[in-house]
């Protein structure tokens, strides 16, 4: 059976829109996969 893919995302519940999003891994915490999702570059 394939594994299973695990995202982070930064969402805006205000704009219903999410701004970015990040694959971890499966056990992994949220915490550590943060400052990745901000690295990310900014679209125009």
């Amino acid at each position: 059976m394939p594994k299973s893919l695990t995202m982070v995302s930064a969402w805006s519940s205000s704009h219903k829109l999410v701004l970015g999003q990040v694959a971890v891994e499966e056990k992994s915490n949220e915490i550590t996969a943060i400052p990745i999702l901000l690295e990310q570059p900014k679209g125009v």
